[in-house]
């Protein structure tokens, strides 16, 4: 009798041991990778799941893991969560000082419950994004930026006194983070010299990549990348492959380019960039234009003032995303409907 107790006690120890190996088992996500640069999972109202091409066999996850179903209780919750489905992508503007008044852009979307999936940008561009991606607050970002246009007050871009400058602030914030860990996805493109090409990339060391957007072709020799925004700023061929429903571009550097400084050289660039950004951006499904030609590119002493100029423009632009997606509409360009 004995004998048999201690059989059936043996029996169901095992079920139960089975059972439990079964329930923690998780599929592999890189398994529904499509095998192309880049792959995203966003289904049931997720977060997207970026993923390398390396990623479909070592199973190296980029970007925040999927969340679970959004559930529906009335026509508002479902407009709201016919927005989170959507898989949108932001790029930020580079701009130098201007494009800080991309802050405001952050807060209306905070306000407004937009969740962006994958961010992007170039130049102070790439560094709004990764404070955006890191969950920072749009008055916390606004404070980041006032200590550190404070201190680079009557430096002049881009030199090593400028850069000197930056990196200390990264460092201070970034210092051995890597941009595959942050809350949302983010793609920095930089500029190769080696291939003569954009390189988009999902993963590395937060300091390392920002610190090589501020690298400008043409001015230091030995520098194998530098920043994109010198060949291109919206590429939506690239964001459409990763996966992107809609792609909104914003262009915070303006039409009328001018500097506290002189410095023609980068009056060159910034006048070709203002060209190229709005040239590129009447492809995207959303072109943001912010009011920023009242403020110095070089100047963060009117901060506040870009900010709050940048509020309205901000504030119908968040309503455009969101009437876009809710209607399945894309391609609204904000510069042809004032042309028309």
């Amino acid at each position: 009798m004995v004998l048999r107790v201690q059989w059936l006690i043996c029996i169901l120890l095992l079920i139960t041991s089975c059972a439990t190996t079964r329930s923690w088992r998780t599929k592999d996500p890189s398994k529904s990778s499509a095998g192309g640069v880049v792959s995203i999972e966003s289904r049931n109202g997720t977060t997207p799941l970026i993923l390398s091409k390396s990623a479909a066999t070592t199973n190296m996850e980029f970007g925040p893991q999927p969340e679970g179903r959004v559930e529906l209780t009335s026509p508002l919750d479902q407009n709201q969560a016919a927005i989170k489905r959507k898989v949108i992508t932001l790029i930020f503007s580079p701009g130098l000082v201007r494009a800080v008044g991309q802050i405001a852009l952050i807060r209306e979307l905070e306000q407004q419950q937009v969740d962006i999936h994958i961010v992007s940008g170039s130049g102070i561009g790439a560094l709004l994004a990764t404070l955006y991606a890191a969950g920072k607050t749009p008055d916390q970002i606004e404070w980041f930026f006032y200590r550190l246009l404070g201190e680079l007050e009557g430096s002049s871009p881009f030199t090593a006194q400028w850069i000197k400058i930056v990196r200390r602030h990264l460092l201070r914030e970034f210092a051995g983070k890597t941009i595959q860990s942050l809350g949302k996805a983010v793609v920095i493109p930089l500029y190769d010299r080696k291939s003569q090409e954009v390189v988009y990339f999902q993963r590395g060391q937060i300091v390392t990549l920002l610190l090589r957007n501020f690298k400008l072709y043409g001015v230091e020799s030995g520098v194998r990348y530098s920043t994109a925004f010198q060949w291109r700023v919206f590429n939506s061929d690239i964001y459409n492959k990763m996966g992107s429903e809609l792609i909104v571009g914003v262009n915070a550097v303006g039409e009328e380019i001018k500097f506290l400084g002189k410095n023609e050289f980068l009056f060159g660039v910034m006048g070709n960039l203002s060209g190229k950004i709005k040239r590129e951006g009447t492809v995207l499904d959303l072109y943001i234009a912010l009011p920023v030609d009242s403020s110095f590119l070089d100047s963060g002493r009117r901060l506040p003032e870009i900010i709050r100029d940048c509020r309205l423009s901000s504030q119908k632009g968040v309503m455009q995303l969101k009437q876009i997606v809710l209607t399945s509409k894309g391609r609204y360009n904000d510069t042809k409907e004032r042309e028309d």
